[in-house]
């Protein structure tokens, strides 16, 4: 993906943060299930 787009501005650390401090903050989120304990790769 870095070829096609390149290197991202922000460190993920960065943008991690950011995240957790919109949700802390009361922030809007979708509320869709992420499935991420699915271990077939069915989603």
């Amino acid at each position: 993906m870095t070829t096609l787009f390149g290197y991202p501005s922000v460190p993920l650390g960065i943008m991690l943060r950011w995240q957790a401090e919109w949700l802390l903050a009361g922030g809007a989120s979708l509320g869709k299930p992420t499935h991420f304990e699915v271990h077939n790769g069915k989603f």
